[in-house]
Parts: structure tokens; C-alpha cells; sequence
């Protein structure tokens, strides 16, 4: 049997949706109209896509539950088959249903859950496939299914929790803004309307915030127009390799910011390389899947040359040293965990080392920000009010 997206109305006339398992399309449109359903449209899960389709990225929520969910049912000693079963029924998010629908359905003709998972409708991390395809191969597939699920969980919350930080300081500033706009552009031109009116010479500090309201709303839907259309064309230049290249090596050359990107793309990296090791995948492939879990291009590139000096027989603590580009305490964990025979194991420590230092730092440069927003946004609201109590404050002397 195989699992088909559907849309029918019901009796009275509602749209719905759902997944079903039925031996053809035919037959499944026929339990529809035993329903008492009128079937809208019937598509087998998984279909070939349009060219204008894409797949959809696994939410990490998404992919921390279905990891958990499948490793604790294998681990009660449920078939595979079974496992994915149970989920796709308890599934409450409709996509997830249709996933788990999908994968099941791939493995029932025969294929391996990671190639399954491989060619399910939405898509998985490389690295994760790989770290279940290693499992399948050595018969370990619970095990690796729980270290795997322990790795997704605490990846997921060291982002979760960094995204949580950055929430509070983004929605403030976003209000700030628009306040600051509001009063330039609406409040501003009301009060000081009356001033122009009485033919009164104006304080120094009010005519330049009248000019600067005054230009705002002349100009101000231009100035939106061209910052949007510059991050767009700039966005659309780093789609092409070369500049993004560029662009990621100017971003290694800013002091301080530099530290911050390699420790944060070393951080992932070290993860998925000791995930990936520990689950028995092969050094050289390792590295290369690893690699693609690197955003900035030139330590993309510093990585193939650590793949390729490994291939010649280095060992990677030296392949490591050679590059110049990562920081000691990373080489140096990497030479110990060599030496040890516990590779893997070190990575995870290093992943975990270099997740709370950012988490350390964002939370301390956040607890800066935040006041120092408040009293740029206060100063700036000051001047405003200033700009336009003194000609009311005057007005009141001459009186």
C-alpha cells in the first residue's frame, strides 16, 4: 500500500485534507465516495515536483520530535515499520504526517530508512542521513538513533536559546524605530503647523527637526525604496560563488567579528565531524559531509584542503594546523582526541565548548544593548519633545 495526499468535500460541503494509505489512486477515491466524500484531487505522497517546487527544509522542531519519537519506539523494541506507522497516526502537524506517510511507504518497497528519508518530500540535514545510513550498515540503528536524537535536541536548544535572546532586543528596536518615524513624520508637522501660522522665528534645534520632518516626508518612501532595492541587489550578488567568496573572506578580515564567525562555524562543524564519527562513517566522508555544515565559503575552502591533506595520510590535528585559519584551543582538543582514540567524543565536548561561549556572549552584549537602547531612544524622544516645548515655552514669555 502506498500513501496518497487528498482534497474531497465532506457532506456538508467543507473542504478537506488528509493522508491516506489505499493500494491505487483508484481505490482510494473509491473509499472517499463511500465516505460520503466527493474527491477534489488524489496525489501519491512524494510526487515528482513542477519546476517552480522546491522542498521544504524540516523544521528543527520538527526534526528534534521525529528523532526522539522514532528513537525511543525503537528502543521499545517496535519494528521500523511500525515505528513510522504509529507517528504518521499520532503526527498533529499535517506535514509531519505526510513525511512520515511518505517514508514509511519508500520502506515498505523495500528501501532503507535513509534513503527513504533521503527522498521524502521534505529534506533532511546530509549529515543526519548519513549518521542513520552508518547506523543501518553496522546493525546499530537504536543506538545510533538515540545519540543522534541527544545531538538534534542539544543543537536545537543552543539555537533556540540564542534565538530567544535576540528576540527581546530585535522587537524593541523595531519599536523604537517606528516611534521615532511616527513622530517625525505625523506628530511634528501637526504641533509646529501652529508655529508657522503665528509667524514666529523658530528655536535653532526646532527648524532642523522641522527640516529633517519636512524631508522625511518628501523623500522619505525613496530612501525606503533604495535601502530595500540595495539589500535586494546585494543579497542577489552573493547568490553568485565569486562574490560570496569575497564577501566571506572581507568578513574573516574584520577583527573581533572574525573570531565570532569561525567559533560559530567550528562549532557546527566539530558536532555534525564527531556525530558523524561516532556513528562509524568513514574520516573521509566524514569531513566532507561535515564541511557542508560550514556558511562561510573560505573556511569552506580551508576544509577541502584539511579533506585532501587527510587523503594524503596527515592526520587531521596537522591538516588542521597547516590551514591557519581555526583557533588553537580547536586544534589542540583535535590532537588530544587523536592521540586518546576518543576523537568523536572530543568534538562534542569542543561543539559544546564553543555553543556557550556564544550563548555567554550574545546574553553579555544584549545586557548592554538593551539599556543603551533605552537611553539613545529616550535622548532622541527628548530632543523631539524639546524641539517642540521651547517656541510653546517662548510663546508663553511674550504673552
Amino acid at each position: 500500500m502506498q500513501s496518497y495526499n487528498y482534497r474531497a468535500y465532506n457532506a456538508a460541503g467543507k473542504m478537506i485534507k488528509g493522508v491516506l494509505e489505499a493500494d491505487s489512486e483508484r481505490h482510494l477515491r473509491q473509499r472517499l465516495r463511500d465516505q460520503g466524500m466527493v474527491p477534489v484531487e488524489v496525489s501519491l505522497v512524494g510526487a515528482a515536483r513542477s519546476l517552480f517546487q522546491f522542498r521544504r527544509q524540516v523544521a528543527r522542531a520538527d526534526l528534534m520530535l521525529i528523532t526522539r519519537q522514532l528513537a525511543t519506539l525503537l528502543g521499545s523494541g517496535m519494528s521500523l515499520e511500525e515505528c513510522l506507522r504509529l507517528m504518521a497516526e499520532q503526527a498533529e502537524n499535517v506535514h509531519v504526517k505526510r513525511l512520515m506517510s511518505s517514508v514509511r511507504s519508500r520502506l515498505s518497497e523495500g528501501q532503507s530508512l535513509s534513503s527513504s528519508l533521503q527522498k521524502a518530500p521534505m529534506s533532511f540535514p546530509s549529515d543526519y542521513i548519513a549518521t542513520i545510513s552508518a547506523g543501518e550498515e553496522t546493525g546499530h540503528l537504536t543506538e545510533v538513533m538515540e545519540r543522534l536524537a541527544d545531538e538534534v535536541e542539544q543543537s536545537g536548544k543552543a539555537r533556540q536559546s540564542l534565538m530567544t535572546a535576540l528576540l527581546y532586543p530585535v522587537l524593541m528596536l523595531t519599536v523604537a524605530f517606528a516611534v521615532i518615524v511616527l513622530l517625525l513624520v505625523y506628530v511634528v508637522p501637526q504641533v509646529t503647523r501652529v508655529f508657522a501660522q503665528m509667524n514666529q522665528e523658530l528655536p535653532a534645534l526646532t527648524q532642523s527637526l522641522l527640516s529633517l520632518s519636512n524631508w522625511l516626508q518628501a523623500y522619505g518612501a525613496y530612501l525606503f525604496m533604495g535601502v530595500a532595492g540595495s539589500l535586494i541587489i546585494f543579497f542577489l550578488m552573493l547568490r553568485n560563488v565569486e562574490n560570496r567568496r569575497k564577501w566571506d573572506r572581507f568578513l574573516l578580515r574584520v577583527p573581533r567579528l572574525n573570531y565570532w564567525i569561525v567559533i560559530s562555524n567550528a562549532a557546527g562543524w566539530a558536532r555534525s565531524l564527531g556525530m558523524l564519527l561516532g556513528s562509524g562513517v568513514p574520516v573521509l566522508e566524514s569531513l566532507k559531509i561535515a564541511g557542508e555544515r560550514i556558511g562561510n565559503l573560505a573556511l569552506h575552502d580551508s576544509l577541502e584542503d584539511v579533506a585532501n591533506s587527510v587523503r594524503e595520510g596527515d592526520g587531521l590535528y596537522k591538516a588542521l594546523t597547516k590551514t591557519g585559519a581555526f583557533p588553537p584551543f580547536l586544534i589542540h582538543m583535535i590532537s588530544s582526541g587523536e592521540s586518546s582514540g576518543a576523537l568523536d567524543g572530543m568534538l562534542l565536548k569542543v561543539a559544546d565548548y564553543y555553543d556557550q561561549r556564544i550563548q555567554t556572549m550574545v546574553s553579555t552584549t544584549l545586557k548592554l544593548f538593551e539599556p543603551l537602547l533605552v537611553i539613545i531612544m529616550g535622548g532622541v524622544v527628548l530632543l523631539i519633545v524639546m524641539a517642540v516645548l521651547v517656541p510653546v515655552i517662548q510663546m508663553n514669555q511674550l504673552i
